[in-house]
């Protein structure tokens, strides 16, 4: 009586096709949600005087959600700014989000000056998500 085992690989080649579309695309709305929140999150501690740097922020959130409509915001008192930047990329291994504000003065905001305490927007708000992907993944 002869017998004869198969086993057919058939999940090994699922798992590939999941990861070569479903986990690829989670993963890169995964990291524009992270950066569209600490964006958001950077602009609303953003001192607020002509509005200029704060529309920086949220010009490049904005094109990180791929809702820039290309019109160049303004508040306050004559502050206006297409001067925030963000692009994004992402390949089989990487997804990766850039983000910018390019308005002078914001090293100065961010960190301070010999005259000025720093406001920390930036950092402050990647410290906060960084401990939501912590929890997420139960790092440490």
């Amino acid at each position: 009586m002869p017998m004869r085992i198969e086993i057919t690989d058939t999940v090994s080649q699922k798992l590939r096709d999941l990861n070569e579309s479903t986990i690829l695309q989670a993963r890169q709305e995964m990291v524009q949600q992270i950066a569209q929140d600490v964006l958001a999150n950077t602009a609303q501690r953003n001192p607020v005087d002509t509005g200029r740097s704060r529309s920086g922020w949220e010009a490049a959130a904005e094109q990180v959600s791929g809702t820039s409509t290309g019109v160049t915001h303004s508040s306050g008192m004559g502050g206006s700014s297409g001067e925030g930047t963000a692009t994004s990329a992402s390949d089989r291994t990487t997804s990766l989000v850039t983000a910018a504000n390019n308005v002078p003065y914001i090293t100065h905001l961010e960190y301070g000056t010999s005259r000025m305490a720093p406001f920390s927007m930036l950092r402050e708000s990647l410290a906060g998500v960084l401990g939501r992907i912590r929890s997420m993944f139960h790092l440490s």
